[in-house]
């Protein structure tokens, strides 16, 4: 029986295809890293920004509590603006079913102009939840930004497969900024999602008949579509 002297291992040198391939996913891996440094570098701007919006930081209500089981996923609910009891009565009993049984294991996390808290159980996600999407601020772009920053921030700074809700409507008086703080936020979580952990976005905006508020709907959804991020969209 004769052994080949083929080596198992295929030490011929890269054709051109394929180095401008290989060189093609090194520079896209570089620039997410770029993308993400620079990201986090603003964050301290965005926290100063922060407390003069709010005239202080968002802050948990109470100690969390410490987890006994590491989580393996995490969830970030985003209150644009307050919404009515019965609808986020729907909204806060669709999330927890869909946290269900994983709630040892999940980081859960809300994020809105009301109340800021990471929770450790889904009870306490559930009160949470409640407080954030009754009580948050009417929609305002310059606060409605620099929560967006904030929770891309936390996001990024993060490595666990996370699902991010986006409840509430946006400010559509302003379209263009509207549009490049998505642009940002879009372009930051997918580099998160290519390099740390996967991301992926349910929306609660609501159907509006004026076309201007209604284009905000739109343009949140292509967003991240535009940066294959999977959204799903959810009316309520």
């Amino acid at each position: 029986m004769s052994i080949s002297n083929k080596p198992l291992l295929d030490d011929e040198p890269l054709d051109d295809a394929d180095t401008q391939v290989a060189d093609g996913r090194s520079s896209n891996i570089k620039r997410g890293w770029i993308y993400i440094l620079a990201f986090l570098a603003m964050l301290p701007l965005t926290v100063g920004v922060l407390t003069m919006v709010y005239r202080q930081m968002p802050k948990r209500s109470a100690i969390v509590k410490k987890r006994k089981i590491p989580a393996t996923n995490a969830v970030f609910v985003t209150v644009m603006s307050p919404i009515d009891s019965t609808r986020a009565s729907n909204i806060i009993q669709t999330i927890t079913q869909e946290i269900g049984a994983d709630s040892a294991y999940t980081k859960m996390t809300v994020g809105s102009t009301a109340i800021y808290k990471q929770c450790t159980s889904v009870d306490d996600y559930r009160n949470v939840l409640k407080e954030g999407l009754l009580y948050s601020k009417d929609n305002d772009l310059k606060k409605q930004a620099v929560l967006m920053s904030h929770v891309a921030g936390v996001i990024t700074t993060d490595t666990l497969p996370t699902k991010l809700y986006i409840v509430g409507k946006l400010d559509a008086n302003e379209y263009e900024k509207v549009q490049r703080r998505l642009e940002m936020m879009a372009g930051v979580l997918r580099s998160r999602s290519d390099l740390l952990g996967k991301v992926s976005v349910v929306t609660y905006i609501p159907h509006a008949l004026n076309k201007q508020e209604d284009s905000v709907r739109t343009l949140v959804i292509d967003q991240f579509r535009r940066m294959q991020i999977p959204v799903e969209e959810r009316s309520y």
